[in-house]
C-alpha cells in the first residue's frame, strides 16, 4: 500500500513535469520547478532521471542554462503515466475503503453506532463518506478549521470543538494540531477512530507476513 502511494506520488510529479515540458518547449528548469510547485533541488532529480529514460532531451543556452524539450518517447510515455497514475491511486483508493468499512461494520456490531462525523476534507475523506454511506451510517457533522463555512459534499464544513461533537463515532481523516489530546477532550460517548492508526496497523500487519 505504501509503495502504491509512493509509485503514485512519482508518477504524478513525472507527468507533471511531461506536461509542463510539451506545454512551455524551450522551459527552463527553474521554470519548470517554479510552475509545478516543487523545489528546484527535486525538479534537478526528477529531470536528471527523464533524461537518462530518453523521455526529455536538454539544449545547452547562453550563461549556463538549459531548455527541456519531450523526445518522441516522453510523448508516448506521458499517456502510460496518466494510465499508471490511475490504476495506483485507484488500488489505494479502493483499500482505505475496505479498511475503513471494515473498521465501521465491527463498530456497529460491538458498539451499536449509527451516526458519524468527519474531520479533514480531502481525498481520504472522500472515501471515508462512500464508506459510511456504504455502512448505512448518518452523517452528522463535517469539521474542518481552515474550510469552515465552505460546501463540501453538499454538506456545510463547521468549525471543529471537541465537546460539542454530537456523533457515534469522530473519523479524524487529517491529523493536525488541533487534535492533540483528541480523546480527552471529546465526550466519552463519542468513539475517536483516526484513519491514519488504520493504515499504519495494516501496514504493519503487511509486513509481518512477510517476515
Amino acid at each position: 500500500m505504501n509503495s502504491n502511494n509512493n509509485g503514485a506520488e512519482q508518477a504524478w510529479r513525472d507527468l507533471q513535469i511531461l506536461e509542463e515540458i510539451e506545454q512551455n518547449p524551450e522551459t527552463s528548469q527553474r521554470g519548470i520547478a517554479q510552475r509545478v510547485g516543487i523545489a528546484l533541488g527535486l525538479t534537478n532529480n526528477i529531470l536528471r532521471r527523464l533524461i537518462r529514460k530518453g523521455l526529455v532531451k536538454s539544449k545547452s543556452l547562453p550563461a549556463n542554462r538549459f531548455a527541456y524539450y519531450l523526445t518522441r518517447k516522453g510523448f508516448k510515455e506521458k499517456t502510460k503515466l496518466v494510465l499508471d497514475y490511475v490504476k495506483l491511486t485507484t488500488s489505494f483508493f479502493c483499500k482505505v475503503r475496505l479498511l475503513i468499512n471494515t473498521e465501521l461494520a465491527r463498530l456497529k456490531t460491538e458498539n451499536d453506532i449509527e451516526s458519524v462525523a468527519i474531520y479533514g476534507v480531502g481525498e481520504l475523506a472522500e472515501a471515508v463518506y462512500l464508506s459510511v454511506s456504504e455502512q448505512g451510517l448518518t452523517l452528522n457533522a463535517v469539521y474542518d478549521g481552515k474550510k469552515a463555512g465552505e460546501k463540501w459534499l453538499n454538506t456545510e464544513i463547521r468549525q471543529f470543538a471537541p465537546e460539542a461533537v454530537d456523533a457515534d463515532v469522530l473519523l479524524v481523516a487529517q491529523d493536525d494540531a488541533e487534535l492533540e489530546g483528541l480523546e480527552d477532550k471529546t465526550d466519552s460517548a463519542t468513539i475517536v477512530v483516526r484513519i491514519g492508526d488504520l493504515l499504519a496497523a495494516d501496514l504493519r500487519a503487511f509486513a509481518k507476513t512477510m517476515e
